[in-house]
This record gives structure tokens, C-alpha cells and sequence, in this order.
């Protein structure tokens, strides 16, 4: 499908645009930015190298007449101005604000000016808009706080009172836009946090009483006070309300769990377990947790998403893949950018100013190639030029770094006596080595093993704690609970060595868990072949496409 953006040099259009050029089915042919126009495109977002070469334009209706999708990323205020002039028989995703609110008073009192109207509410992970938006060819995308609070809120009805609801909510400085103001500077956010928009004021005010006034069928009512947080992206939401009903922690969680069961991209975190919003960063994800005040009789929720991923950019393309009858997930992820395998926890804060790129301090080096990569290129070429005990003596010296035993068959290489056999066992080894470093689907690309992957699930390892250890931070002087700080001042969690398997053992029971079983695995072998960018076709260089992706019809095997 061919799809255009309206409004790509902000940071909601920065992310649409890194989420775009990875989808399957969305072409983008029109990219538009008024301020902007005439400048390339990684001149604003030099992360966006798959668009180099490519520049803004200014806003012209005839650049959107061939597409059958478009993205509004606009000011408030501003995809009313322009709605006329696009082509009727597209679909659009607003991302700002003017067709979100069915009430021209609540329009006037919180952003001013003429109503537009509205449209499908686009908040896709709850009943009733999905099905909504699935018929739709117009949809209002929500804000990002309105997100986080309706998503965290919906469960709620049927046992705590809507018509008083608390909420505070932090925000990066992303939240803000990008255009220049002297609060958003690093040197006044940094190290500080600050309320703004104070006293019910918020413009996302009206839009999250709207959707949980439709959600619940009472008449909801929040309190709302943001704060600008010193981070670039994230949401972390706080809400409060009165219960309705005795429960306890436990059976909430567990409503929680049953209301979100179906949803492809919002997670009850295990009790205990609380949302991180670097968890989050560049991901369509949502984290929640939740727990009963019995002091105050009041149910507490936190939830956590990326502003600019599912409070923006990654949920308007779920709304757009409903839409167009996609499955919601197409060209999105619930993986963010949070890495803790590279970093060094013993680095001072002294040393930490000079161990990143930046300058910032952040503790964590931009690793272009580990040594253990140079020796397994090394162990990989010996093997295919005949090489078999040189390859060895490569895999030797990482299996002996990492704490292997010799055994009875000389670190297991022992059971590789040919060329193919070892080829095997250096695949395997690159993908113990290499876990978590984003090299896997390139090994298995470049020697032809995606096959391996087709029909099958992505699992991982869940670990449950086995008594006396309990998750939460239970009150019973009996119990053990592993998040609970003790007289002492300390937490089981903090104190156990894990470094040390025999007490993983004691405290955890491992299983393995299928983390998409309902969507098995399958790659076209058109995936061993690399397209061309669509800079080289969309030029004026005469270049065929590879075969197989569309409207390709070179064969690179001819």
C-alpha cells in the first residue's frame, strides 16, 4: 500500500517514519513537512539512514492522490485545515488532536477555536473502538497520556468509582514537541522535575473522561497533574481511585490479566514486578501493575508506555493495520532498546563521563565488534578453507574463557569430526555468544537456515519462585517475600547471590513459555535476498528490484 505523511520533521513523524520503513505492506511515496521542506530528511532525523537522499516537501495535495493511506502528524489545530484537500478515498490516521472530542464545549474550553468534529477513537487494545476501528476509514489516534490513563484505567469499572479519579503522570520532554522553549532546554530539565499544566487544565483532560465515560457507561470524572520528567521518551502514569467493592491485590491483578488476556501489546506484570519506561523505548508495548491501598480503601495503577511509540507513532500504525484488515501487529514490536548486557555495573562515576559516545556518562560503550566476534569470524573462515583444527582452537578459547569445562570430549568440539558438523557448532556457539546483540537473524539469513525458524514460537524462560520465597511484598512475618524489605533494611532479591546457580535453584523454578503461540514463525525465502532501497528505484538510476519483493524482477541467482 502507498502511504503518505503529512507533518514527518517532529518527533511523532520522526518515529512514524523509523517504524514505517521496516513494514510489510506500507510504502511511503509522500513525506511532507512545511518548516522543513526543501531540507533532507536526515538533516532532522539523522537516525532515519534508510531515507537518505530523500528531502521534505512542502505540503502539496497532488503529492497524496496516489496514496490509499495517510498519516497526520500535526499540531492541534492543523489536519482540519488540510482534511479537504486530501483524497476522499483514503484512509487517515490523525495523530493530533482535532477529531478526538465528540463535544464542541469541551473543544472550545480546552484548545479554542472551531470544532472539526470526530472521528473513530483509535485506542485499538480495547473494546468498543477496536471493532470500530476496524470499519473505519478515519481515526482520531490518542493522545499519549490519554493512552496510558485509559488503558490503565478500562479494567476498573466494574469495582472502583470513575467519577474520581486521581492521576499524576511523568512525561519525557518529547511529550512537548520540537519546537525551541527555554523549559525544555537540557540545562533547565535535567536533574529536576516539574508539574505544568496545573489544576485540571490539561488538554487531554476531556479526551480521557470521554473514553472512559464509553468504556464503563458512567459518568467519568479524572483529576490531572503532568510532570515534565528529565528524560527524552516515556510515560509513567500513577492513578488512583475509590473501590467500590472489597478485593484484595490479588484478585485485581488477576481481572486485570483475564480484561488484557487478548491484547497483543499490553502486559499485566507479575505482582511485584513494577513498569519501567526504559523498558519501552521504541515499542508499541504497554506495562501495567496494580495494587489495593487497603489503608485508604483506593485501588492504585501504574502504567508505563513510550510516548513516542505506543502514545503516538507505533499505535497509529496498529490503528492503521485494523484499518486496512492487517493483522494489528504488522511492522510492530513489543521489544524496546533496554540493554543492561554490555554495560558495566563496577564502572565509577568518575570513569562514567568518559565511557560513552555522547559524553553523558552513561556507563555503557558503543560496541562496533566484540573480540569474541573477531575469534568466531576467525573459527568460521578456518572451518570453510579446510581448517578443521585451527576452527577448533578458536572455539577452544571462548569455551575455556567463559568457564566450560574440558570434559570428556575437549569442550564438547570433540563430537564435530567434519567440515558440516563443525559449521553446525560454530552456528550454535555465535548464537549463545552473541545472545541479545541483534546478530542471530543474520547468521541465519547469510547461510540460508531461516527455514529453521518457520512453523516454530519464540519462547523464553519464565522463573517462579518456590517456597519459602514468595513475589511480592506480602505482610505475613512467616512468609519469605522476595520484594519486601525486612528490620534489617534489606531484600531477599538484593542479597541473594544469583551469580550462583545452586541458589537459583533453591529459590526459582524455571519453565519455558511460548511468547507468541498463536503466531508461528514464518519467513519467505525472499528474505535471503536484500530489496533495493526505494531511494535507487524512486531515482534516476535504472535499477531492477530484486525478485520477489514487490515489483521486483531481477534474480540475483541468474
Amino acid at each position: 500500500m502507498k502511504i503518505g505523511v503529512v507533518g514527518a520533521s517532529g518527533y511523532a513523524g520522526g518515529e512514524l517514519l523509523r517504524l514505517l520503513s521496516v513494514h510489510p505492506h506500507f510504502q511511503v511515496i509522500a513525506i511532507t513537512a512545511h518548516s522543513n521542506a526543501g531540507e533532507q530528511i536526515t538533516s532532522v532525523h539523522p537516525q532515519l539512514r534508510s531515507y537518505a537522499g530523500k528531502k521534505f516537501s512542502a505540503f502539496s495535495p497532488s503529492d497524496f492522490n496516489a496514496c490509499d493511506l495517510i498519516f497526520l502528524a500535526l499540531p492541534h489545530g492543523e489536519s482540519a485545515k488540510v482534511i479537504a484537500q486530501l483524497p476522499a478515498s483514503a484512509k487517515i490516521v490523525d495523530l493530533g488532536a482535532d477529531y478526538r472530542l465528540e463535544s464542541a464545549d469541551a473543544w472550545a474550553h480546552y484548545y479554542g477555536g472551531e470544532h472539526a468534529g470526530s472521528w473513530t477513537y483509535g485506542l485499538a487494545d480495547i473494546e468498543p473502538f477496536k471493532s470500530l476501528i476496524s470499519k473505519s476509514s478515519k481515526v482520531a489516534n490518542p493522545g499519549c497520556y490519554a493512552t496510558s490513563i485509559a488503558l490503565g484505567t478500562a479494567p476498573a469499572s466494574a469495582f472502583a468509582d470513575l467519577s474520581d479519579v486521581v492521576v499524576v503522570a511523568a512525561s519525557g520532554t518529547t511529550g512537548a514537541g520540537r519546537s525551541a522553549k527555554i523549559n525544555l532546554i537540557a540545562s533547565e530539565v535535567a536533574g529536576s522535575l516539574t508539574s505544568y499544566k496545573f489544576g485540571g487544565v490539561h488538554q487531554h483532560t476531556p479526551e480521557i473522561e470521554q473514553a472512559l465515560t464509553k468504556i464503563s457507561g458512567v459518568d467519568a470524572k479524572i483529576s490531572f497533574t503532568p510532570i515534565l520528567a528529565p528524560m527524552p521518551r516515556g510515560i509513567l502514569s500513577t492513578i488512583t481511585a475509590k473501590l467500590t467493592k472489597k478485593i484484595s491485590t490479588q484478585e485485581v491483578h488477576a481481572l486485570y490479566s483475564q480484561y488484557f488476556a487478548k491484547s497483543q501489546f499490553v502486559t499485566v506484570l507479575p505482582l511485584g514486578e513494577m513498569p519501567k519506561t526504559a523498558a519501552l523505548t521504541g515499542s508499541n508495548h504497554v506495562q501495567i501493575q496494580v495494587a489495593v491501598d487497603d489503608h485508604t480503601s483506593r485501588l492504585v495503577i501504574s502504567v508505563a508506555i513510550d510516548n513516542l511509540g505506543k502514545g503516538a507513532a507505533a499505535q497509529a500504525i496498529q490503528n492503521a493495520n485494523l484499518m486496512c484488515g492487517l493483522d494489528e501487529a504488522a511492522g510492530l514490536t513489543q521489544t524496546g532498546f533496554y540493554c543492561k548486557k554490555l554495560c558495566n555495573p563496577a564502572i565509577s562515576a568518575v570513569q562514567t563521563q568518559y565511557n560513552s559516545n555522547s559524553g553523558g556518562g552513561s556507563g555503557m560503550d558503543w560496541i562496533e565488534m566484540r573480540f569474541a566476534e573477531v575469534i568466531m569470524n576467525l573459527a568460521e573462515c578456518a572451518n570453510e578453507t579446510g581448517r578443521l583444527v585451527e576452527a577448533k582452537n578458536m572455539v577452544r578459547l571462548l569455551r575455556q574463557r567463559a568457564g566450560i569445562v574440558v570434559g570428556t570430549q575437549d569442550f564438547g568440539l570433540g563430537l564435530a569430526t567434519t567440515a558440516a558438523q563443525m559449521r553446525d557448532l560454530i552456528m550454535n556457539e555465535r548464537m549463545v555468544e552473541f545472545s541479545m546483540e541483534g546478530k542471530r537473524v543474520f547468521d541465519l539469513r547469510r547461510t540460508r537456515r531461516l527455514h529453521l525458524l518457520t512453523g516454530t514460537t519464540r519462547q523464553g524462560i519464565r522463573w517462579a519462585p518456590k517456597l519459602p520465597y514468595l513475589a511480592g511484598t506480602g505482610t505475613d512475618a512467616t512468609k519469605i517475600y522476595l520484594d519486601r524489605i525486612y528490620p534489617a533494611g534489606f531484600k531477599p532479591r538484593d542479597t541473594a547471590n544469583l551469580n550462583n546457580p545452586a541458589v537459583y535453584a533453591a529459590m526459582f523454578t524455571p519453565s519455558f513459555v511460548n511468547l507468541d503461540a498463536t503466531q508461528p514463525i514464518s519467513i519467505p525465502t525472499t528474505y535471503y535476498f536484500y530489496p533495493l532501497p526505494n531511494f535507487f528505484r524512486q531515482s534516476s538510476f535504472v535499477l531492477e528490484q530484486t525478485m520477489g519483493w514487490p515489483g521486483g524482477t531481477f534474480d540475483p541467482l541468474q
